[in-house]
């Protein structure tokens, strides 16, 4: 997109040279991003239950990692001020909001388990957590940052939300740009 604009200016006369000619950019990934349907984010949240429901809202209402989820703490959430602490790629804690369900849904589980050192899924078995959907985590994460995108939010604050250091490491988002600029701009 930023290519077309300079390529607009050099049209009107403004510049000489396009500048992204000489940038390289990042590889997408093989295929099409998989992202949840409508009708997969409801089938997935009314049936699961408990431990393994929250596991699932947790990740595509957060962005949060598999293994960001398999470590969480009681003492990393905040219902008070709705939010969750999760690592970075740097190490650096990041604070990402909960949405009012999934804050309702730790206080549900709240009363079973509550000690700030336990682990909230510790006992989950995490081994094939998605089969009988058919559905990686690695999708939850793209759905929950196609909603943020559809939303309106830049790319480097999606790049925090999801624990990423590096905004490049984004860029393949950029379709769901594209998309969501489709929708607002006829």
């Amino acid at each position: 997109m930023l290519r077309e604009v300079f390529e607009y200016a050099i049209k009107l006369g403004y510049l000489n040279d396009n500048p992204t000619l000489h940038i390289k950019f990042v590889n997408s990934p093989g295929g099409a991003l998989r992202v949840l349907t409508k009708q997969e984010e409801a089938t997935l949240m009314s049936s699961k239950a408990g431990e393994r429901g929250t596991f699932y809202q947790l990740v595509l209402w957060t962005g949060a990692k598999v293994q960001e989820v398999r470590q969480l703490r009681w003492s990393s959430v905040d219902l008070i001020k709705g939010s969750l602490l999760l690592g970075s790629e740097s190490g650096s804690p990041r604070s990402i909001p909960l949405t009012a369900p999934l804050i309702q849904t730790f206080k549900n589980l709240e009363p079973v388990r509550r000690h700030s050192n336990d682990k909230i899924f510790a006992d989950l078995d995490f081994g094939n957590l998605t089969e009988e959907v058919e559905i990686s985590c690695v999708a939850l994460r793209h759905t929950f940052a196609h909603h943020l995108i559809n939303k309106g939010i830049s790319l480097v604050k999606l790049a925090y939300y999801l624990g990423l250091d590096d905004v490049g490491k984004t860029m393949f988002y950029f379709c769901f740009l594209k998309e969501a600029a489709k929708k607002r701009c006829p």
